[in-house]
């Protein structure tokens, strides 16, 4: 007859088995549950999905700081005759509120689209800085960002020469005297000194008028653009006499609509583009020539290049399979941008999966061949956009992060900094991005023009001059964060509680099982030595 300690064991075993069996499944049990709550959270087909107003950009749930630091040339006149390194310092770091709102949100008859127009502003704070680009930290909340005092000047690139030269430099246009009458009125009012502009920091963010776009807005109105090609393709400055790196108060689209996808067909795609700007299902922008493949294949690479692909940088593919990259469209270099993840976090309590830019984003057709598409026939390093902007302007990472060391060799003043690239953190059971580091660096290019008195001194092949690094920092707020905890954050950490209590106490409960059937063992043992006879008769 089984002893009482031998049944408490058995009992203490049981007990201890179902509750570790409990604590290995509640965990994943919990995440097949939550799981079936993800279509009606992260669904765009009504205003009242909980995600819909930190989507449509509810300044009270979608918080987003933008950040600058300018590149100051110490030496202009040394890099205006070319006669050595560009020296950089940067200022800053300046830091605005910007606010993006889709408007005008309209459904498609059969809820699988939404369309919107999107609008933003800007707003002056006083916000903590978000980032210190020089050593590669997190600034302290102690230090805070704002606009600059009208008394902050740079010395910089003058962009706006730069974009009128580019339009009609090396285009093989015929002479005529449309184009001989601008490119001498260039000549005679502009000289080597004028590569660089000296102006306010305040002017360059939001804008001044601009002394040439108002000259080839006089050249516009004079010259016959029916019969005159060069004129014909100057019209894209008219009306432009307004030079800024943002466009305050303006429809950041300008009224083009976009649309995206509610999630009702499929919500691994919810949130991604169908059309952007008035683009459907592709941009036209790219088309590289790719001469080392063969025509099929450059087709299929310019194909993939125009192709929308991604949503905007709020919302992305939920419950994402593992090693599966995210990606999001990007409006400032006009094509996808995918993201790896690389690490897990928590936000809010809420575990988070952190992303971070494809280190070969910025690789040349030589790293990665289908990048040819995008005239990436330069070192690795920079995104060339003179097809975009109608300027020799180029993006890349802060300090050319992950770019060729050359980058940093032809300017003195940057460091090779790494780690400076974009970064998200998602959440991903809804796909909500809930922390976000959009960073970018704005470069020139200079190219050698023997007929334009203030390009003929750069030296040949040309060189590239940092402008600006930014960080767009973007996080949610308010109603939406609250939502995510209820529904995604508090049971997870309530079923990650109960699955290590399960497996702590359960193994214990186990283990004080297996102790009480060794103690009643060796009890039993003992009391059967004692009971055997010490002589045996023969």
């Amino acid at each position: 007859m089984a002893s009482k300690t031998t049944i408490i064991a058995a009992v203490v075993s049981v007990i201890g088995a179902l509750l570790l069996i409990m604590g290995l499944i509640v965990e994943p049990v919990t995440r097949n549950h939550l799981e079936m709550a993800v279509p009606s959270f992260s669904s765009l087909q009504s205003a009242s999905s909980p995600i819909f107003s930190a989507w449509m950009g509810d300044p009270s749930q979608s918080v987003r700081y933008v950040t600058f630091y300018f590149y100051n040339v110490t030496n202009p006149e040394i890099v205006r005759y070319f006669q050595g390194t560009p020296a950089l310092a940067m200022v800053g770091p300046f830091t605005i509120r910007e606010i993006l709102r889709k408007t005008n949100i309209t459904w498609s008859p059969d809820g699988a689209e939404v369309s919107y127009n999107l609008e933003y502003e800007y707003e002056s704070v006083v916000a903590p800085c978000p980032f210190n680009w020089t050593s590669k930290f997190h600034w302290g909340s102690d230090v805070i960002c704002g606009l600059p005092p009208d008394s902050t000047v740079i010395t910089t690139s003058n962009v706006p020469l730069l974009m009128v030269v580019e339009h009609f430099q090396n285009r093989g246009w015929p002479e005529d005297e449309a184009m001989n009458h601008f490119i001498n009125y260039i000549n005679e009012n502009f000289g080597p000194e004028d590569l660089l502009l000296t102006s306010n920091v305040t002017s360059l963010l939001f804008g001044y008028n601009d002394a040439l776009f108002s000259k080839v807005n006089e050249l516009i109105r004079t010259c016959d653009d029916k019969l005159n090609d060069f004129c014909y393709r100057l019209k894209i400055f008219e009306k432009t006499q307004f030079f800024s790196m943002l466009r305050s108060n303006e429809p950041k689209d300008n009224g083009l609509p976009s649309s995206v996808l509610t999630g009702k067909n499929a919500m691994q795609r919810v949130g991604q583009f169908t059309q952007w700007r008035n683009h459907t299902g592709s941009v036209q922008i790219w088309n590289g020539t790719c001469a080392n493949v063969d025509p099929a294949t450059a087709l299929k690479f310019n194909e993939q290049a125009n192709k929308l692909q991604g949503g905007d940088t709020i919302l992305f593919s939920p419950l994402p399979a593992p090693d599966t990259p995210q990606v999001f469209w990007s409006p400032d270099l006009f094509r996808a941008f995918p993201l790896i993840q690389t690490d897990t976090d928590t936000y809010h309590n809420l575990n988070v999966n952190v992303y971070t830019a494809d280190p070969n984003f910025f690789a040349n057709s030589s790293l990665v061949p289908e990048h040819c598409a995008f005239d990436l026939d330069f070192l690795p390093g920079v995104q060339n956009l003179t097809r975009v902007y109608n300027s020799p302007i180029f993006l890349s990472n802060p300090m050319f992060s992950n770019g060729d060391l050359e980058y940093l060799h032809n300017v003195s003043g940057l460091t090779n900094l790494h780690g400076a690239q974009t970064e998200f953190w998602i959440e991903p059971f809804s796909g909500l991005a809930v922390a976000s580091w959009t960073r970018l660096q704005m470069n020139a290019r200079f190219m050698p023009d023997p007929m334009i008195n203030v390009l003929k001194h750069i030296r040949r092949g040309g060189f590239f001059l940092p402008v600006l690094a930014g960080e767009a920092y973007t996080h949610l707020d308010g109603d939406v964060i609250s939502a995510l905890q209820s529904t995604f954050g508090d049971p997870m950490t309530s079923a990650s509680n109960a699955r290590l209590a399960g497996i702590i106490t359960g193994s214990f409960m186990m283990a004080i099982a297996v102790s009480l059937l060794i103690v009643v063992r060796t009890r039993q043992s003992t009391v059967a030595a004692e009971q055997m006879p010490l002589l045996v008769n023969v």
